[in-house]
């Protein structure tokens, strides 16, 4: 995860239970959409981006090298790696998944596992006697520092085509907005990342009827509140 930004677009608009919204004193202005949990259209184990009992504070993290910084800037790779999160895929089975040309994916493969974002699993013989190679994500995006905001759009675009558009009974929502200091924001900002850093080192469920679910939530300023209006 990185710093939190989003925004959450559907066709049919799911059932919204919405927080109570507040006013507190103080000089930052911010909207926060406290959590959106969905079913995911990966198929797998409720299971996170981050290796379990690795988790270190975000400025401990090793900055993300250009190539890696590059590498994540995409919607679709970043798409591909939820993908790959639960089972091994193929090429070809995640090209079929996004409905795209397996040659063009490919290619997004190819810069992930370059920059160690993906694994190739030794290679296999397919259902119809064809040698495949699968891939594994390696849950390093989790561990990776990126500057702040180099995620902001990929994130939003890959949360954009991963929303259900059908509403699911699971589907929850919450958006409210505040008004913080400096200290406030903080001290919200760290509560929001200790939450999902609880979740991605918690071991998957072994129960037989667990499912795959994606978190994403969001803290940003509201420029709609924090100029005042003209005369």
């Amino acid at each position: 995860m990185s710093h939190l930004t989003d925004r959450c677009g559907y066709e049919q608009a799911p059932k919204v239970v919405v927080a109570q919204e507040s006013e507190a004193m103080g000089r930052r202005h911010v909207s926060y959409i406290a959590a959106v949990i969905g079913k995911s259209q990966s198929a797998g184990r409720p299971v996170f981006d981050n290796p379990l009992h690795t988790l270190v504070p975000m400025q401990d993290r090793p900055l993300a090298t250009d190539a890696e910084a590059k590498a994540l800037a995409s919607s679709l790779r970043i798409r591909i790696l939820r993908l790959c999160l639960d089972d091994s895929r193929t090429n070809k089975q995640i090209a079929q998944r996004l409905g795209m040309n397996p040659a063009t994916v490919l290619h997004h493969v190819r810069k992930l596992v370059a920059t160690g974002f993906l694994e190739a699993e030794p290679e296999r013989i397919g259902p119809h006697g064809a040698r495949e190679i699968p891939y594994r994500a390696t849950r390093k995006s989790y561990r990776t520092r990126l500057e702040p905001g180099t995620l902001s759009m990929p994130m939003l675009e890959a949360f954009n085509a991963e929303f259900p558009r059908q509403h699911h009974e699971t589907t929850y929502m919450a958006r409210i907005g505040v008004r913080l200091s400096d200290t406030e924001y903080s001290e919200l900002r760290n509560r929001v990342r200790a939450l999902f850093d609880e979740y991605a080192d918690r071991p998957p469920s072994d129960d037989s009827t667990a499912k795959p679910y994606s978190l994403f939530a969001a803290i940003h300023l509201d420029e709609g509140r924090a100029e005042p209006d003209g005369d």
